[in-house]
């Protein structure tokens, strides 16, 4: 059985997909294959607050690889082939869900399992973060590195697995009452987004409050896809918010605008319709109101 033991830290609280940093470790029938770690640059700036925790700065991932670039090179292939396994992983995966959708990237779909649910249904102990669970079975590490901290989750698993005598990880997981999810079946998007408040744009690359100048956009709901050449996604949804406008971070019913700017297959290098283009002329073909402009265009509007 292929296990991948997962972990990851971002750069915000608000914007759970800005992945700064992942850690995994690849099992086969308990035996450690391969193992990883990266910083990621979230292309987003970084809150005082996550940076205390992890530690890891703007100026640290600056020559680091996009979640799209890492994903796409490593991770893909590992999440694809693997049960997922993560301490609390409705943020771990959350994050990952997030991080795709804003990267254009369709969720594959991700089998995934929860390890402290896991750990509380065989052992009894005061505490299940996993600093704590570290602790009790003897275990130091450096803990909120998304490297270290996968170590400190097998390490966890490992000890459990042997006090209660499983033959391996496999057997205990089976035989435990919680059950694998897929990513495909659950709403952590949705969440997520609908939750943020009404002044961040909804995957959050701009994260300073924007005061609104005028209310030539009032009320409009606008997403951008593809790359804008010389012009950051943050600054764009910055204009949309000075001008009373509401970014998305993807298409709906209910999107007035998309501004489509390129995007290269990462695969082929050519440039390829992205998957919120295509979802904005299904909806135009259905009799949706939603407008498929450039940059240029948008530019004129705010004039």
């Amino acid at each position: 059985m292929r296990i991948l033991i997962y972990d990851v830290e971002t750069a915000q609280k608000t914007n759970i997909g800005s992945i700064c940093s992942v850690g995994w470790i690849l099992l086969e029938n308990d035996n450690i294959i391969n193992e990883g770690y990266s910083l990621i640059n979230p292309k987003c700036s970084f809150s005082r607050v996550n940076t205390q925790i992890h530690g890891i700065t703007s100026a640290d991932v600056a020559d680091a690889p996009c979640f799209a670039e890492y994903w796409n090179s490593t991770l893909c292939p590992l999440m694809t082939s693997s049960l997922v396994i993560a301490h609390s992983a409705n943020f771990d995966l959350s994050a990952t869900e997030q991080a795709l959708f804003a990267s254009d990237i369709p969720d594959p779909g991700i089998y995934y399992l929860d390890s402290l649910p896991v750990i509380k249904a065989l052992i009894n102990v005061p505490s299940y973060k996993l600093t704590d669970l570290a602790s009790i079975t003897h275990f130091e590490y450096n803990a909120h590195n998304a490297g270290e901290d996968a170590k400190a989750l097998l390490h966890v698993l490992s000890f459990v697995r042997d006090l209660c005598g499983f033959e391996d990880l496999a057997a205990m997981l089976i035989r435990t009452p919680v059950r694998a999810e897929n990513t495909k079946t659950n709403a952590y998007i949705p969440k997520q987004i609908d939750s943020l408040p009404p002044h961040y744009p909804n995957y959050s690359h701009c994260t300073d409050e924007v005061q609104v100048a005028d209310q030539r956009l009032q009320g409009l709901k606008i997403c951008i896809t593809g790359d804008i050449p010389g012009v950051e996604r943050s600054t764009i949804e910055q204009m949309i918010l000075e001008h009373g406008g509401k970014p998305t971070s993807g298409v709906s019913g209910k999107t007035d605008y998309l501004i489509v700017g390129t995007y290269y297959d990462p695969v082929s290098g050519l440039p390829v319709m992205t998957s919120k283009h295509k979802k904005a002329l299904e909806f135009i073909e259905q009799g949706g109101k939603i407008q498929i402009i450039s940059y240029d265009t948008f530019s004129e509007m705010i004039k």
